[in-house]
């Protein structure tokens, strides 16, 4: 069922805990926060609110925009920047490692186990962050069509 860009901005917001220097506090119930973040201007940047830290929780980007129909939710889901930093960061640490490893010292041994090290780390932090995205998505298509 089709909803107006109104209806689903007010759905949302309903769900999304204000950042504390951001915006006052919202006047609905704060056991039903789902989201932290922030929406105003049919845009909003949330994250899944959560009881213990996780590294590849998403960040969820969209907007709002209104059709003669109802409106339609444009979503991207991406890393925050400090977990891409440290991935990045260490990714070319153990790259770096792999070639001198491999070109200098000729240890055959070592570099592989540093490329598999390598290629390890990547397989993991993209499954466990596209796990997260699965779940961040369930929660924001229940919020939409509550």
């Amino acid at each position: 069922m089709p909803f107006k860009a109104n209806e689903v901005e007010y759905k949302l917001r309903k769900r999304i805990k204000p950042l504390q220097d951001d915006l006052p506090e919202s006047p609905f119930e704060p056991t039903k926060y789902l989201f932290n973040g922030w929406i105003k201007n049919y845009k909003f940047r949330i994250s899944k609110r959560i009881q213990h830290a996780d590294n590849f929780l998403p960040l969820i980007v969209g907007k709002i925009e209104a059709t003669s129909k109802g409106s339609i939710l444009f979503v991207t889901y991406r890393m925050f920047p400090s977990t891409l930093f440290y991935l990045s960061f260490f990714s070319l640490m153990l790259l770096l490692s792999f070639l001198f490893f491999l070109l200098i010292e000729k240890n055959w041994l070592t570099s592989g186990s540093l490329l598999l090290l390598l290629l390890g780390i990547y397989l993991i932090s993209i499954l466990d962050f596209n796990q997260k995205v699965r779940i961040s998505r369930r929660l924001l298509e229940k919020t939409v069509s509550e």
